[in-house]
């Protein structure tokens, strides 16, 4: 069979798949040397999330629900580019930034809810776990508040997280290029076998 029957090929692409993640766990399951600092710890739970996104992707090729996989795609390559910037361009700031942000955002969204219908709101939180959110709020929102974008990061877009993580030096045989390599193979993979379940890839 020629390389390119092979990319046309939806059994062909799912093996391929479900042979990546298992060479994926294998790396990265097991004691691994070096220091360990937040961000790194942050880029494997990223990294988890890049295998379970690529598995759901998987379900949703074999019964051809082809749009709805493509969302997953999209998730897929937010999930690996923020996991390797996370391994190889955020500092500790960065990763305190990227842990605190849901404080922030759970209290900005529940005065929206306020805003809107405070009844509705007291269906979910008392007064006082309101009160519990505004203190959390008000500890980090002087980090968060006039920034746009992804708040979080100083690369406040995906494209420019991405084009940092380009930038960096990706060869020899390192934890960081073996985790780049493995992403790549899961976002190309995964854009191969819906290809071959309908012929097209979005923009």
């Amino acid at each position: 069979m020629s390389a390119e029957s092979f990319a046309t090929d939806l059994n062909h692409q799912l093996e391929h798949s479900a042979a990546i993640r298992k060479f994926a766990y294998e790396k990265f399951i097991g004691e691994h040397a070096g220091e360990f600092g937040r961000a790194d710890y942050i880029a494997v739970i990223l990294f988890n999330r890049c295998l379970q996104t690529h598995e759901a992707t998987e379900i949703l090729a074999r019964r051809s629900f082809i749009d709805d996989a493509w969302v997953l795609v999209r998730a897929l390559v937010e999930y690996a580019v923020n996991c390797l910037y996370m391994m190889m361009v955020a500092d500790a700031q960065t990763a305190e930034d990227f842990v605190d942000l849901p404080k922030y955002k759970r209290y900005d969204n529940l005065k929206r809810l306020k805003r809107t219908n405070e009844n509705l709101l007291r269906q979910s939180y008392s007064e006082e776990e309101e009160e519990e959110l505004r203190q959390e709020f008000d500890a980090v929102s002087s980090r968060f508040h006039k920034k746009d974008g992804d708040k979080w990061c100083a690369d406040h877009n995906i494209s420019k997280r991405a084009a940092k993580v380009d930038e960096k030096d990706w060869s020899g045989d390192t934890r960081e290029a073996q985790l780049l390599a493995v992403a790549r193979r899961l976002s190309m993979a995964t854009r191969e076998h819906l290809r071959s379940r309908n012929g097209r890839c979005p923009r």
